[in-house]
């Protein structure tokens, strides 16, 4: 693909979607809901959306010529972002787990003896919290392998041999 960027902007856009309809899909936990799990179509549409955001997002990356100064603060802003997005999904699925009484071994929770992909948990699975850790994870490595890894000293010494 010529333009790796625009794929990965316009996936991310298709993600930022693809989060609200599994939203809408997933049965709110004052509800009750007995027809079985509506969303599983919508999650496994947002995956595949997903894995094709981090292939064009990966791809961009590599191609995008920057700076050691450039590729340390990205490793560090982006470490930083995967702490707070892995944070959030923490409290969501606990404020979540909270109002629907307990887990699945949990016999007053509304998902009792379900498993824990079910009609009320789409949204730990694909949600804006996954979506920022996966870019905060490729921009990690990508950033951190580029910044850590050796210079290339024979360029260097080459350029000052001719000097």
């Amino acid at each position: 693909m010529k333009r790796p960027g625009l794929a990965a902007v316009l996936l991310l856009l298709a993600n930022a979607f693809f989060v609200f309809v599994v939203d809408i899909v997933t049965i709110k936990p004052h509800r009750i809901s007995g027809n079985g799990n509506p969303g599983i179509a919508a999650l496994a549409i947002g995956w595949l959306l997903l894995a094709a955001l981090g292939f064009f997002y990966w791809i961009r990356l590599s191609r995008w010529k920057r700076s050691r100064r450039t590729d340390s603060v990205l490793f560090f802003v982006s470490i930083g972002v995967l702490g707070a997005a892995l944070r959030l999904e923490h409290l969501h699925i606990a404020e979540l787990l909270d109002a629907l009484g307990g887990g699945v071994g949990d016999p007053e929770s509304r998902i009792y003896r379900f498993g824990f992909l079910n009609q009320y948990t789409n949204t730990f699975y694909y949600n804006g919290y996954l979506i920022a850790a996966v870019v905060a994870i490729l921009s990690a490595i990508g950033s951190g392998t580029r910044w850590l890894a050796p210079r290339d000293r024979s360029a260097a010494k080459a350029s000052n041999s001719a000097e």
